[in-house]
């Protein structure tokens, strides 16, 4: 069921696009103890329980299961980054 045929008889016909966020967890020694934000990569690292989530963009591509595999690429790419900017040896994920 789409939002406005929802909310439409409440008077409140709001409209929704679906999202797609492409993340992945890892868990890195040592692990940021705030969020950080990598702009160049467009990607940020945010420690969540035990594991630091590396988080890229959001696609806005309607409802469906596809994947954009540049922006998995991309996310992953921002990783190798972000393990080695906390790391004081470069590491190759």
């Amino acid at each position: 069921m789409r939002s406005s045929d929802l909310l439409g008889p409440l008077g409140n016909p709001l409209p929704l696009q679906a999202g797609k966020g492409y993340s992945f967890s890892v868990d890195l020694d040592p692990a940021p103890r705030h969020t950080l934000c990598f702009g160049e990569r467009r990607a940020v690292a945010s420690p969540i329980g035990p594991t630091t989530r590396i988080g890229g963009t959001m696609a806005l591509s309607g409802n469906n299961n596809r994947l954009d595999w540049r922006r998995v690429v991309a996310v992953a790419l921002a990783g190798r980054t972000i393990r080695a900017a906390g790391s004081t040896t470069p590491t190759t994920w």
